[in-house]
C-alpha cells in the first residue's frame, strides 16, 4: 500500500450476521508522514473481527480535519467502493489512483442500504424540514436507558447518477458530497422516553451538487459504545431560491492588436422557484475598442434584469474587440444579484494589448495589491493587473508596456523573483524597459539566503551590490528620508511601520547602489543605510529602474504612497519635471477594506464631481446613503446589520462603480 498523504479517519458502519441489529461504529485517526493505509485495516480487523460481514465506510480528511471541505476525498472513496477492480480511472472529479482495498464491495452496498430506516431501534428520526442551509430534525427517545445520556447525529449528503466526463456507461451512486456538521457530529442529550428533541443542523449546499440526484442520510450513534443506533434516508429537497453563475473564461486576456476576446458566463437556477436576476456592468474600454454583450444570443445594451425559471440554464457572452493600431487595456465588471436568492456573484475581467503600466503581483502569501491599485486609480492611470500565481510572464508580453510595476511583498523562501521571472525581466530591461520594483526580501532571497542566488541579476540589472558588507536584511530604522535635490525623493519623509500601510518591513533590505545607480532614500536621518535606488534616464543608460529595499505597500499613508508613485512614474517616463501627475481620475472610484470585515469597514472614494455613495443589502434595500465630492474616506459601522453580502456603489452623472463587501460576525 502507498503511504497516505493526508490524515485519515475511519468511520465503520458494520452490520453483522449475528442476531443483534446494531452496527459497531469506530473512529481512528492516522497522522500523516509514515503511516501506511493498510494499518487502518489491521486496526479494524483486530478490534472488529466481524468486519468481513459488515459495511465499511472510509472517509478521508484533509490536514485541517474538516470533512466538509474534503469533497474530493469522499468522491475518491466512492469510486474505490463501487469500482474496486480499477487502479486508475477518469471519474467526474478527475483521475484517481486507488490506495486502499475495500472488499467485498457489493456486500458493503447491500449492508448500507439495509441499515436505512430499520424498524427496531433506540431512537426514531423525524425529518421536519430542509431549507437552503438548515436541516430540521426531531429525535424521539424510545429506550428509557438513553435518557440524560449523550449521543451524536450526522447528516451525509450523497449524490447518484454521476458519469465520467468521457461519456462512458459507468455510473456512480451514493457518492458522499458532504458530512454535516463537520466530523465530530452534533452532540445532544437524549430526552425522556417518548419525548421529542428538535435539532437544527446547519449545512452548506454546494453549487456543484445536482440536487435532483441528491439524498441525505441521517445517522445517530452512541459515542461511548461506538454503535450506530438509527439511520434514515430521504431525497434532498431543492432550496426555495438558489442560483449559480459559472465563469468559463480567463480573468486576464492578453491580446494582439485587433484581436478578439470572448467572455462567457453560464447562469443556472438551482432552486425550486423561478427568480429575477439583476445583471450589472461596469465597462471601461478605450475608444475605438468594441464591447458587445449578448444574453442568450441577443444583444443587450447594458444593465438588465432576466427571469430564470426553475432548472433553466442561460448564458451571457461579452465580446471584446481591441484597437488594431494602439495598445491599451479594457476592464469589465459583471455582477449578479437576485430578487429572492441570497446568492451574488461578481467577476472582473481585463483585456489588454499592452500600453501604459503592467502591475505584477509577485507576492504569494498576502493581498497587498490594493495599496498599488488605489494610487494608480487615483492618478487616473490605466494599468493591467497580473497576479503571478496565475503563472509566469513572458518578456515579450512585458515589452508591450511602457512601465512595469513589480512587487514581491515580504515573501521569501525561494519565491521571490524565480528564474523565469528574472529571465523575463532581463528580456524587458535589455530592450529599454522601465521597471519599478519593491519588496523587503529581494536582496535577502537573491544574495543572502544561499538556497538559490543570482548575483549577476542583482548587480547587473537591479544595480545593487551583492557584497555581504554592502547588503543587510534588516534596517536599523524604519523612518525613510529622501535625498535633497533628487527628482523622486526630494523633501519626502515617511515611516514604513506606522499608519495605514501594510506594516511588513521587519526585515527591510539595506542596499548599496553600484554601476551608475544613485541612492534616492535612506533609512533614518542619521544613517547611510540606503533604502532605494534609481538607475537610468540618461542617453547612455539603456533602461530605467527604481528599486526599493522595502515594500511600497508599507509606506505609512495614502498621500505619501500617492506622491511616491507619482514621482516614480514621472521619472520613469523621462519627465524633465517632478511636477505631480494630475491626480484626478476621469471617473468615480471606490474601495473598501478590510473585506470581508467584522462590523467596521473603511470606504475610500474619489468623485470628480458631486456623487452619491449607497450601501445596499442583497435584496436591494438601502442601508446607507451619503453625498460626497472629491477624495476622502468614510467608516461604515455595521454592528446593527446582519452578516451577508452588501453592495457599495458610487455614482455621478457620468460614471458608476460598484464593490461587493462581505460582513462576517
Amino acid at each position: 500500500m502507498k503511504k497516505a498523504a493526508f490524515i485519515i479517519a475511519i468511520l465503520i458502519l458494520a452490520s453483522s450476521s449475528f442476531a443483534f441489529i446494531r452496527q459497531p461504529f469506530a473512529e481512528m485517526g492516522i497522522t500523516a508522514g509514515g503511516t501506511y493505509s493498510d494499518s487502518c485495516m489491521r486496526y479494524v480487523l483486530a478490534n472488529y473481527p466481524a468486519i468481513e460481514d459488515s459495511a465499511v465506510l472510509i472517509v478521508f480528511l484533509n490536514n485541517e480535519n474538516y470533512l466538509s471541505s474534503s469533497a474530493r476525498e469522499y468522491q475518491l472513496f466512492a469510486y474505490r467502493l463501487f469500482h474496486p477492480s480499477d487502479t486508475i480511472v477518469s471519474t467526474p472529479w478527475g483521475d484517481f489512483l486507488r490506495l486502499t482495498e475495500v472488499v467485498p464491495a457489493q456486500e458493503i452496498i447491500d449492508s448500507l442500504h439495509a441499515a436505512i430506516g430499520r424498524d427496531s431501534s433506540d431512537f426514531d428520526i423525524i425529518v421536519r424540514n430542509i431549507t437552503r442551509d438548515t436541516m430540521y430534525v426531531s429525535v424521539v427517545n424510545i429506550d428509557p436507558a438513553n435518557s440524560g445520556n449523550f449521543f451524536r447525529i450526522y447528516a451525509f449528503v450523497t449524490e447518484n447518477h454521476l458519469h465520467p466526463p468521457s461519456g462512458t456507461a459507468s455510473e456512480y451512486n451514493w457518492v458522499v458530497r458532504g458530512v454535516f456538521p463537520v466530523y465530530l457530529g452534533y452532540m445532544f442529550t437524549a430526552p425522556s422516553v417518548g419525548d421529542t428533541l428538535d435539532i437544527a443542523l446547519d449545512f452548506t449546499r454546494s453549487y456543484r451538487w445536482y440536487t435532483p440526484n441528491c439524498e441525505v442520510v441521517f445517522i445517530i450513534d452512541d459515542p461511548i459504545s461506538n454503535e450506530v443506533l438509527q439511520s434514515v434516508k430521504m431525497a434532498l429537497p431543492l432550496p426555495a431560491y438558489m442560483y449559480n453563475v459559472d465563469n468559463l473564461s480567463p480573468t486576464y486576456n492578453i491580446l494582439d492588436l485587433g484581436d478578439t476576446a470572448t467572455i462567457t458566463n453560464v447562469i443556472k437556477n438551482l432552486g425550486a422557484n423561478g427568480d429575477s436576476i439583476n445583471i450589472d456592468f461596469t465597462i471601461d474600454a478605450p475608444i475605438p475598442w468594441d464591447v458587445t454583450i449578448y444574453y442568450n444570443g441577443t444583444v443587450i445594451s447594458g444593465d438588465t434584469t432576466i427571469f430564470l425559471d426553475t432548472a433553466a440554464i442561460d448564458s451571457l457572452k461579452i465580446v471584446v474587440i481591441s484597437d488594431p493600431t494602439v495598445r491599451a487595456t479594457a476592464e469589465i465588471n459583471v455582477s449578479y444579484s437576485a430578487l429572492n436568492a441570497p446568492d451574488s456573484f461578481e467577476f472582473h475581467y481585463i483585456a489588454t494589448t499592452g500600453g501604459n503600466i503592467l502591475l505584477v503581483d509577485d507576492d504569494y502569501r498576502y493581498d497587498y495589491e490594493h495599496y498599488y491599485t488605489e494610487v494608480l486609480d487615483s492618478l487616473g492611470l490605466q494599468y493591467f493587473y497580473y497576479n503571478r500565481r496565475n503563472g509566469p510572464l513572458d518578456g515579450q508580453i512585458m515589452e508591450r508596456f511602457n512601465i512595469v510595476v513589480w512587487f514581491t511583498g515580504n515573501y521569501s523562501r525561494n519565491r521571490t523573483l524565480q528564474s523565469s521571472d528574472r529571465s523575463a525581466l532581463k528580456y524587458y530591461l535589455d530592450r529599454g524597459g522601465k521597471l519599478f520594483i519593491s519588496g523587503t526580501e529581494i536582496g535577502y532571497d537573491l544574495v543572502l539566503d544561499g538556497r538559490y542566488t543570482d548575483y549577476e541579476f542583482f548587480e547587473s540589472y537591479l544595480r545593487a551590490s551583492s557584497d555581504r558588507s554592502a547588503l543587510f536584511d534588516s534596517a536599523t530604522s524604519h523612518e525613510v528620508h529622501g535625498v535633497p535635490g533628487d527628482p523622486i525623493s526630494d523633501g519626502l519623509q515617511f515611516s514604513i511601520d506606522d499608519g495605514d500601510g501594510a506594516d511588513n518591513s521587519s526585515y527591510a533590505d539595506v542596499i548599496t547602489p553600484i554601476a551608475g545607480a544613485k541612492p534616492i532614500f535612506y533609512y533614518g536621518p542619521g544613517t547611510r543605510e540606503c533604502a532605494g535606488l534609481r538607475y537610468g534616464s540618461g542617453w547612455h543608460e539603456h533602461y530605467g529602474l527604481v528599486y526599493l529595499g522595502f515594500g511600497f505597500e508599507a509606506i505609512d499613508s495614502f498621500n505619501h504612497r500617492l506622491t511616491v508613485m507619482q514621482r516614480i512614474i514621472n521619472w520613469l517616463r523621462d519627465s524633465a519635471s517632478v511636477a505631480e501627475i494630475n491626480p484626478r481620475p476621469k471617473t468615480v472610484y471606490i474601495n473598501a477594506s478590510p473585506n470581508p470585515f467584522n462590523s467596521m469597514c473603511k470606504i475610500s472614494f474619489y468623485a470628480p464631481q458631486k456623487a452619491v455613495i449607497e450601501i445596499t443589502d442583497i435584496t436591494g434595500r438601502i442601508v446607507l446613503r451619503k453625498n460626497v465630492e472629491g477624495r476622502g474616506t468614510m467608516i461604515w459601522d455595521a454592528k446593527d446589520n446582519s452578516s451577508g453580502v452588501y453592495l457599495v456603489r458610487i455614482s455621478d452623472e457620468k460614471s458608476i462603480m460598484r464593490k461587493k463587501i462581505i460582513l462576517v460576525k
